[in-house]
């Protein structure tokens, strides 16, 4: 009888232990499976701005490498990195790559429009969507 209580015992602190590694080894590499990603920017998925060119900030967790429109930007030891994208009249689109140690990749878009310059100025993103469309369409029938 006293034997099977020990055996009981080494049994439920063996699973015990069991259990207790498998919760360190999926913390420990929580990193690989939530892969790179974007903790804080200064940008929104759309917006407008009249200046040529926009400062942008990046935070990031779990990230190696960045690269905005395919340029490799260098990051700080907190995973930050600070970049100055020029932007052109209408519609620019910011593509930014985060890769980690693994390659794995994550890619995240945002879109800036700057005003253009003319007799019928376009105001806002959904406009210069319908220009451009429109310019396409007419290309197009020609």
């Amino acid at each position: 009888m006293q034997e099977e209580v020990k055996k009981n015992l080494i049994r439920f602190f063996a699973i015990g232990l069991l259990v207790l590694v498998s919760i360190l080894v999926y913390h420990r590499f929580s990193f690989y499976r939530e892969g790179p990603s974007i903790i804080g920017i200064n940008l929104t998925a759309y917006e407008e701005q009249v200046e040529a060119s926009k400062e942008i900030h990046i935070s990031t967790k779990n990230t190696h490498s960045i690269r905005i429109n395919g340029n490799p930007l260098q990051m700080n030891e907190g995973l930050e990195a600070h970049s100055i994208i020029a932007l052109h009249p209408g519609e620019n689109e910011i593509t930014i790559e985060l890769s980690d140690n693994f390659n794995k990749k994550r890619y995240y878009t945002y879109h800036i429009y700057r005003p253009v310059a003319g007799d019928n100025p376009i105001t806002n993103l959904t406009q210069a969507r319908a220009q451009k469309n429109k310019e396409e369409a007419e290309k197009e029938t020609y």
